[in-house]
């Protein structure tokens, strides 16, 4: 595989990663701001807001993962252009 290919196969695993877990923290939020608005509503407490840690969502570390051995090898090929 050409060296460039390595550089933008990394990019777009971390960049995924990161939307991914942008997303669930998105979706955590507007979960939790439907919660406390109907909880407010019937005049109860509102919840607690438990946000997703970094390690919960395996997508995100396995992405990670594969965009860390792509810049390794990056760094590590020589240059075939």
């Amino acid at each position: 595989m050409k060296r460039k290919y390595y550089f933008i196969f990394g990019s777009l695993f971390l960049i995924f990663s990161g939307l991914i877990y942008s997303i669930e923290r998105l979706g955590t939020y507007i979960q939790w701001s439907a919660e406390a608005i109907a909880k407010s509503n019937m005049e109860m407490d509102i919840p607690q807001l438990s946000l997703a840690n970094f390690y919960t969502n395996i997508f995100v570390i396995i992405f990670i993962l594969i965009s860390i051995i792509n810049f390794v090898l990056y760094f590590k090929s020589k240059s075939s252009e």
